[in-house]
């Protein structure tokens, strides 16, 4: 068995995983400059790569929720 300890560290993982893909996406869209086809498939595989990451920390049955984008600075 698991601990929740363990459970809940993996979750946390997720979810950071997922946000920071999600940004790298972000950035993949909005970047702009004569550097920008380069800089952009950067982000784009930065992204993919993240994501690979929290696909790889759900196979052991996490359950991921977003504390980092409730929680206000």
């Amino acid at each position: 068995m698991v601990s929740q300890k363990l459970v809940d560290f993996l979750n946390k993982a997720i979810a950071c995983e997922r946000q920071i893909s999600i940004q790298y996406m972000r950035q993949h869209v909005q970047v702009t400059g004569t550097d920008s086809v380069i800089v952009e498939d950067i982000f784009r595989r930065a992204a993919i790569a993240e994501m690979k990451h929290a696909e790889r920390l759900d196979y052991l049955n996490g359950v991921a929720t977003t504390p980092f984008l409730n929680q206000s600075s």
